[in-house]
């Protein structure tokens, strides 16, 4: 008798933890997907001239921004890097120049990484200078730029459907397929990489594995596509709850993207909304408006 009831226990137990853990992930899905809100913040313009992309250093406390200031494609030496802090106040106008059209960027250790056109940056914080540069043979238009878990440095090329690895001043392709659909964006978190793309098929219809959001695993394989398919799609950044912001370059769209792919727009400014940052300590939302030169902050309520 008494064995029959340990066993009737036992079994009681199993149901409870699946039950409360069927729960817990339907909780975390509506989480996911509740909107969130925002507010504006601050609007800074002063010596910004086509800024693509800003990233903060969490170390510094500070804003980076890169300013392509001239075309996107061309090597003209015009872009440069300015700093901002989190007011929105200048503090450095050239802090790095001489550059050709930068773009995404990232963070590992004291170096932060640009992408210029068909080279990868290297820049030494601390002492304010280049501090490499390492050419792309191969790449079109080098866009993006993520850190992994190992410290490897992952650099999307929009031109060729490619991301390249920078490891120990050593570049390899890292992943080519058809299916990255012109690869923009990207951010590593989870051991995972989400990516968004510029393109979109034009037989969508007939594909089976589609939608703008991207997961690809750490070691670049099960490249797989989620939820709604769009176009113009440029920075990406993950926040708590399975959430995802994007950026849209065309429509001016900032996206709320939950973990099944579902785009929903929680703001629009104009054309030229590009490579957004999510600062998770103080829930601000960075956005550079590459055609106003300007630097939207936005708070999440």
């Amino acid at each position: 008798m008494k064995k029959m009831v340990f066993i009737i226990l036992i079994l009681y137990l199993l149901v409870s933890c699946k039950s409360n853990q069927k729960s817990a992930e339907t909780k975390d899905s509506k989480k996911s997907d509740e909107t969130i809100k925002v507010t504006d913040l601050w609007v800074a313009t002063e010596a910004l001239n086509q800024p693509e992309s800003v990233i903060f250093d969490e170390k510094r406390n500070l804003l980076y921004v890169s300013n392509v200031n001239g075309s996107p494609s061309e090597k003209d030496g015009n872009g440069y890097i300015s700093i901002f802090d989190l007011n929105g106040n200048l503090v450095n106008n050239n802090w790095i120049n001489g550059l050709h059209a930068p773009k995404g960027m990232a963070i590992s250790q004291d170096f932060l990484y640009v992408s210029d056109i068909d080279t990868l940056v290297e820049i030494d914080i601390a002492q304010s200078k280049v501090a490499g540069q390492y050419q792309i043979e191969t790449a079109g238009f080098l866009n993006d730029v993520a850190v992994d878990n190992k410290g490897n440095i992952l650099v999307t090329d929009t031109g060729t459907n490619s991301i390249f690895q920078f490891t120990q001043g050593k570049i390899k392709t890292f992943i080519q397929d058809e299916k990255l659909f012109n690869p923009n964006g990207i951010y590593f978190d989870n051991d995972q990489f989400f990516i968004v793309s510029w393109s979109k098929p034009e037989n969508e219809s007939e594909l089976t594995d589609v939608g703008s959001l991207k997961l690809l695993k750490a070691d670049g394989s099960h490249l797989t596509h989620k939820g709604d398919v769009l176009e113009g799609l440029d920075g990406i950044e993950i926040m708590r709850d399975n959430k995802a912001l994007v950026t849209n370059w065309i429509t001016g769209d900032l996206y709320q993207v939950n973990h099944a792919g579902k785009f929903t727009v929680i703001a629009n400014y104009q054309q030229g909304t590009a490579d957004l940052e999510y600062i998770k300590s103080k829930n601000i939302i960075l956005i550079p408006q590459m055609n106003e030169n300007k630097l939207i902050a936005i708070k999440v309520n």
